[in-house]
Order: C-alpha cells, then sequence, then structure tokens
C-alpha cells in the first residue's frame, strides 16, 4: 500500500460510522489524508474517528444529517475554515425500511429517498466548486440492486436506481472537471464477508483513485 497516496487532501466521507463510509474513512486515513466523517449517529462516528486517531490518522468528526440542506453548509464551512479546501466528497449515507411495497409508509418511503437522492443533490450542489478548484472527486456509492429488485426492499431499489441515474446525469455535466465517473467497477460486501468475499469491517475493498 501506499501510505502517502492522499497526504496534504481532504475527504468528507458521509454514513462514515459504519460498514463502508468507516472503511472508508479508514483507508483514506491511512494513506495520509484528512478525513471528515460526517453521519447522524454521534457516537458511533465519533468511536470510529477515534480508532484512526489512535493509529495515528487524521480525521475529524461532525454531526450531518444529509437531508437537511443547513446541516451541509455547516459541513462546508467547516471543511473550509479548517482546512481550505475539499480533494473527495464520498456520498455513502444508506437507510433502508425492508417491508413489501403495500406495508411501506409514506414516511418511510420519503425518507429512504431523502437519503439517497436528496442528500446527493445537497452534495454535489454545495461541494462541486471546491471540487473543481481542486481538481477532486465525486463517489457515490450505489449498488446492484439498481439493475435488479429485492421484494421486500421497494423503497431501496427505487432510491438505489435514482440515485446511479442521476449520478450518470451529473457525470455527463461535471466530466469537464474531472470530477465525476460514472463507472460501476466496485463491488463491496456492505458490512460483512458477502458474495464479493471482501469484509468491509477491514478494508473497502475496492480501488480508491
Amino acid at each position: 500500500m501506499n501510505c502517502d497516496r492522499y497526504a496534504g487532501k481532504v475527504a468528507i466521507v458521509t454514513g462514515a460510522s459504519s460498514g463502508i463510509g468507516a472503511a472508508t474513512a479508514r483507508r483514506l486515513a491511512a494513506e495520509g489524508g484528512t478525513v471528515i466523517l460526517a453521519d447522524i449517529a454521534d457516537e458511533a462516528g465519533r468511536d470510529v474517528t477515534a480508532s484512526i486517531e489512535a493509529s495515528g490518522g487524521n480525521a475529524r468528526f461532525v454531526h450531518c444529517d444529509v437531508t437537511d440542506s443547513a446541516s451541509w453548509s455547516r459541513v462546508h464551512d467547516l471543511a473550509l475554515a479548517d482546512y481550505g479546501r475539499l480533494d473527495l466528497l464520498h456520498g455513502n449515507a444508506y437507510v433502508d425500511r425492508a417491508a413489501p411495497l403495500h406495508e411501506v409508509s409514506r414516511e418511510d418511503w420519503s425518507l429512504v429517498l431523502d437519503v439517497a437522492l436528496s442528500a446527493t443533490y445537497f452534495g454535489v450542489r454545495t461541494f462541486l466548486a471546491e471540487l473543481q478548484r481542486s481538481g477532486g472527486s465525486i463517489v457515490l456509492t450505489s449498488s446492484v440492486h439498481a439493475h435488479f429488485g429485492l421484494p421486500a426492499h421497494p423503497e431501496g431499489c427505487a432510491h438505489i436506481a435514482g440515485a446511479s441515474a442521476g449520478r450518470r446525469v451529473r457525470a455527463r455535466r461535471s466530466s469537464q472537471h474531472r470530477c465525476a465517473r460514472a463507472d460501476h467497477d466496485g463491488r463491496v460486501g456492505r458490512g460483512r464477508r458477502g458474495r464479493s468475499g471482501v469484509d468491509t469491517r477491514d478494508d473497502t475493498g475496492w480501488p480508491i483513485r
């Protein structure tokens, strides 16, 4: 591993208190980056941040509700005030309400779509200019379930498909600034050893470019 690949660079990872987000934050910090962990799970987020710092990494936790534009603005102001730049935005926040479609409440449906679709909109709108200036990247976690559905997760499949379609549009519009790519070349088992054989408790399982 090249341990200084991200030296001098600053990353924001949402949904960073567990699973893929926590693994990504640890990997970026291990490779020399400064990582801002953003999540609503404050205690778990602070624990992950403390573990990164105990390993010699640079990390900071900030409470962020990705469905709230004001929360994004606070993260933006903190990042620029403390670090003066941003090189990577990893949109990884996720919520699921497993139930057949006719049993999903309106509140749960709206929450799941807000966490995926509205959060992506807020994040890109808030940080695109900074990433253009630094030549940075936007990475948005998706799933194979954007392409085939699960009967018990209709709202989850809908939000993943919507986010994936939006990602392709944003990548086309942002490609001139080298801020986005619309590929799907990474496979990660979320929080456990899955079909891909990747254990995200220890590593992300996909190449960080």
